[in-house]
């Protein structure tokens, strides 16, 4: 009987131990990890300030419109992904808090729209043709915006041409458009407020429905893929 109580003690001292040994693996485990995030957190943030301090030397101390609108296409030309920090970054130092684009207000806003049309359309380049100012202070830009078109743009704009309970018209639809590169030409007007030298207004269209009509052929199938789509016809996010 005292070998077996002697035995039991050891066990459980032995269980004791290994539990120690496992808790003090899994606190080593977990204050690495913090570690790691402590030093991912420090790179984000030092990559941000680089971002900062490169956008502070490409804008001039005292923007105006011209240099505001000129760097806002050089910075959007490709559209705008996850790590553009420096589109951000310009965004928030040259247009107001509040900014009104289209239908949109805010400079937070504006963001969610770049990154969402980026995103449906990956390959997404926006030229800037040709800048003028209007009597009315405003400046116009002429673009011409390029987009190509892949099975998942088609899934997440025009879910409607693949999820049809076997419309098979609508899968025909969907296999025109699949793989078209398509231009379109469009405007943008950005209005400057001379008080806090920022741009406070941006009206933007895209001609999306003339190169459409061209690839499907007529005007039926045209409002088919427009409808029900997460795009409109001006190349605005539908709402």
């Amino acid at each position: 009987m005292a070998q077996l109580a002697i035995s039991e003690k050891l066990r459980l001292r032995e269980l004791r131990r290994m539990r120690q040994i496992r808790y003090r693996k899994k606190k080593e485990g977990y204050a690495l990890s913090l570690e790691e995030e402590v030093g991912k957190l420090r790179h984000k943030i030092e990559k941000l300030e680089q971002c900062r301090r490169s956008v502070s030397a490409d804008v001039p101390a005292e923007m105006n419109a011209w240099s505001v609108v000129a760097e806002y296409f050089r910075l959007f030309r490709c559209g705008m992904h996850e790590d553009r920090f420096d589109a951000q970054l310009l965004l928030r130092a040259s247009f107001t808090a509040g900014v009104a684009f289209n239908s949109l207000y805010g400079v937070d806003k504006l963001v969610q729209y770049w990154q969402q049309m980026s995103r449906w359309f990956p390959s997404v380049e926006m030229e800037l043709v040709q800048l003028h100012k209007e009597s009315t202070g405003t400046l116009t830009a002429t673009t011409v915006t390029t987009i190509s078109i892949s099975m998942q743009t088609i899934r997440d704009v025009f879910p409607h041409l693949t999820d049809s309970d076997g419309n098979e018209s609508c899968g025909l639809l969907a296999d025109k458009l699949l793989g078209q590169k398509i231009t379109l030409r469009g405007s943008m007007h950005f209005e400057w407020d001379n008080t806090c030298h920022r741009i406070s207004r941006v009206m933007s269209q895209s001609d999306m429905l003339t190169p459409m009509l061209c690839i499907l052929g007529n005007l039926e199938d045209t409002a088919r893929v427009f409808q029900g789509a997460f795009v409109a016809p001006n190349f605005q996010v539908a709402m």
